[in-house]
């Protein structure tokens, strides 16, 4: 877990929690039931050697990561202490950070696939009991719609498997999309041309603003010229439009 700090608070709780068999019984204390029924202490409970919390923070918290065995596979425990006195509303939204960057650090260094993470955090405030939502999705507005959209509502716009006739009933954003699905393809400026002559191109670009137009015209341009077309293409191709 790295060097020590030279703070009491975190003397103590990582030379307690340091040692296995003071973990196992601090974790069969207080994991909630909902992590008991996955998580096995029995079957191997490993320290983590890393630590998540910034330097500068660490006289006010510290963080122990243990890797443990979480319905049948590889997981960890992430377990923070709070020594600051006041309690603070974001909290979740910070252990949320941690988690993110001990998955990442678990896929860059483990195995890349998603571990599960169960949390605990110790809290030894003056203000009791602890006055805030400890869950992040309670922090969210309208709660259920935002678990909807914001966890299990993600859209992917798959260009690449939309038929370039149903992008182009997109109107405003048309040209965009089928300029962005084609540029990749090594018969971009082919590509473009036959757009020009079916006259197509602009019916599209009907929908323009300045920026609209400068957004296009800078965009083709870097494309074409990174597949090596001389400028005098690109106002060929933008000539009589």
């Amino acid at each position: 877990m790295g060097k020590l700090v030279h703070e009491p608070f975190d003397k103590l709780v990582k030379a307690t929690l340091h040692n296995i068999e003071r973990a196992k019984e601090f974790l069969e204390a207080h994991l909630s039931q909902k992590a008991k029924k996955y998580i096995n202490l029995e079957k191997g409970i490993e320290l983590v050697n890393k630590e998540f919390i910034k330097k500068e923070y660490r006289t006010l918290r510290c963080d122990i990561v243990y890797q443990v065995n979480i319905n049948n596979k590889k997981g960890y425990i992430y377990c923070q202490v709070e020594a600051q006195s006041k309690p603070e509303k974001l909290l979740p939204l910070r252990i949320l950070n941690y988690n993110l960057e001990l998955i990442t650090w678990h896929w860059e260094n483990k195995k890349q696939e998603i571990p599960p993470i169960a949390n605990l955090i110790l809290y030894n405030g003056k203000e009791s009991p602890y006055p805030y939502e400890i869950n992040f999705l309670e922090l969210l507005n309208q709660y259920k719609v935002a678990k909807e959209l914001l966890i299990e509502g993600t859209t992917l716009i798959d260009l690449s498997i939309h038929e370039d006739k149903e992008i182009e009933k997109h109107k405003k954003t048309a040209l965009m999309e089928l300029l962005l699905k084609h540029s990749r393809q090594r018969d971009f400026y082919n590509y473009l041309e036959k757009l020009k002559k079916s006259g197509k191109f602009k019916v599209l670009l009907n929908y323009y603003d300045e920026r609209y137009v400068e957004g296009i015209l800078i965009f083709v341009t870097d494309m074409l010229n990174s597949k090596n077309h001389p400028i005098e293409k690109v106002t060929e191709l933008f000539s009589g439009i």
